[in-house]
């Protein structure tokens, strides 16, 4: 595998004021956006690279339908290679699975159809059994295929299976060694259906600047480091408007998303801005691919405002663009760089110790009655959560539980330090905090996706104790509760 890293510059290098992106920061932050991390690019050189604490640039990070955008890749890919056409029929790659007697709309779709989102359904396939293939076949197909703009992740997990039967190889082991070892891309995974094949609607994650590789090798028009991966007139036309979305989705019905009615290529968003397009996936997993600046913005987010990403990016950076270098500006960039270094995920504020608390509760399980409650990671499992122990130490208190007949453990720093641990095989940050002497806020980010916890365990007297958990896109007000798992209080039983 080849190592790659984008050859850095200075903003002024590459006609961006220093100034404009903390400007452009800031009122992304008084949007009331969440950012995870955020990358600028221009000409291929990197002028910014920020993570928001506790984030790194060698945490995978959740794509969402960023990945439909990688499954578009492998797809232009199998096209250049004459083993597949956009006029292929879907149902002549899975007649095991065609319905007995398939209506006529469903004969005609084929893969441009997938790509598009223009399956002919007048709604998303949503109920799956085991397969997946076979409940996306049986689906009502009432329009004609190529008509009408219905968003459609199972579409894109269709493609993803098609590159399966056609290579043999899911999705990412089919690039591996067509693209992302020539790009020094690793470290990804993909979650699979029950048959095994990856999700291309949303499964992917991957580190955030291998994300930005893909982007900009769309911007090259599929060339990098002087060789073509991805044939240019694949990228051409998968950037073309070909459905503007309609009926059902009114742009009068949602102000300031007006880049949500721009058109949709291959699996791949027009903006407003001339020329632009994106990938863009659930939560702010953005790629904003501008041709005429030469330029990549991609972001890693949690945030349920995506269009407030892309309206104040447009809005505060696009128009302080200069055609040419400017001068350098030192003191800018010395404000710019303490600005980075500076970012963080919102964060339970550090109180004062509680000895005699932390001592009644240290090393005693609180005994849960049945409930529904669920920790991250997993955050799609409910119930199972029998019992929570703390242990504290020094500088660090150890958090551990017993969910669904499984014991996981971590590690909550006590000084206002985020700590690293593995929960279920993902990383996560953690601290403790005392909110006052009967009162401590555990808070866990949860570092591969875009979801912050918070676990209230307030002492109430005696030996009960009222756990509350909530779940939150990390731009959320935490005590609102959540639309993926609503703000729950347990009464618990100190043993």
């Amino acid at each position: 595998m080849k190592t790659y890293s984008f050859p850095k510059a200075t903003p002024e290098e590459l006609g961006i004021p220093s100034g404009a992106v903390i400007e452009l920061l800031e009122a992304v932050r008084r949007e009331g956006v969440d950012l995870n991390s955020i990358q600028i690019l221009r000409h291929g050189r990197r002028c910014v690279e920020a993570y928001y604490a506790p984030y790194g640039p060698d945490d995978a990070h959740v794509c969402f339908s960023f990945t439909k955008s990688v499954v578009s890749t492998a797809i232009g890919m199998l096209v250049g290679e004459g083993r597949i056409s956009l006029d292929d029929k879907v149902l002549s790659f899975f007649p095991e699975d065609a319905p007995e007697d398939p209506c006529e709309n469903l004969r005609e779709m084929n893969v441009r159809h997938l790509l598009t989102m223009t399956c002919g359904h007048e709604r998303e396939p949503r109920t799956m059994d085991e397969n997946w293939v076979k409940a996306f076949l049986a689906h009502p197909v009432p329009r004609k295929p190529g008509t009408f703009f219905v968003y459609n992740s199972r579409g894109s997990y269709m493609l993803a299976s098609i590159v399966r039967k056609v290579t043999g190889l899911n999705f990412t082991e089919y690039l591996k060694p067509r693209l992302f070892d020539k790009m020094g891309i690793e470290g990804y995974s993909c979650t699979k259906c029950p048959r095994g094949t990856e999700n291309g609607g949303g499964g992917l994650s991957m580190r955030p600047g291998d994300m930005a590789k893909i982007a900009q090798l769309w911007l090259n028009r599929g060339v990098w480091e002087g060789e073509t991966l991805l044939d240019p007139a694949y990228i051409d036309d998968a950037t073309s408007v070909h459905i503007v979305q309609a009926e059902g989705w009114n742009p009068v019905q949602y102000p300031g998303m007006e880049d949500y009615f721009s058109g949709y290529g291959y699996q791949v968003w027009r903006n407003t801005v001339p020329g632009s397009y994106r990938f863009d996936g659930m939560y702010g997993q953005l790629a904003m691919i501008l041709p005429k600046y030469d330029m990549v913005i991609l972001t890693t987010s949690a945030t349920l405002r995506i269009y407030k990403i892309l309206n104040t990016v447009w809005r505060m950076l696009i128009p302080a663009l200069e055609a040419e270098a400017i001068p350098e500006d030192p003191d800018a960039q010395s404000r710019l760089g303490a600005y980075l270094a500076s970012l963080s995920v919102p964060w339970t504020e550090n109180g004062d110790r509680q000895p005699e608390s932390e001592s009644k509760l240290s090393g005693r399980r609180i005994l849960l009655p049945n409930n529904d409650l669920a920790i991250l990671p997993g955050f799609l499992s409910r119930g199972g959560l029998t019992d929570i122990t703390l242990t504290f130490g020094d500088k660090t208190a150890v958090f551990a539980y017993t969910q669904n007949g499984v014991k996981e453990t971590a590690e909550l720093g006590l000084d206002g330090t985020r700590v690293r641990s593995r929960i279920a095989g993902a990383e996560t940050a953690g601290t403790l905090n005392w909110e006052d002497e009967a009162h401590c806020v555990i808070d866990l980010n949860h570092v591969n996706h875009v979801f912050h916890e918070k676990i209230d365990i307030v002492l109430k007297g005696g030996r009960d104790v009222d756990v509350t958990l909530y779940l939150k896109p990390n731009d959320c007000d935490i005590p609102t509760g959540s639309k993926y798992r609503p703000a729950q209080t347990i009464r618990g039983t100190l043993e």
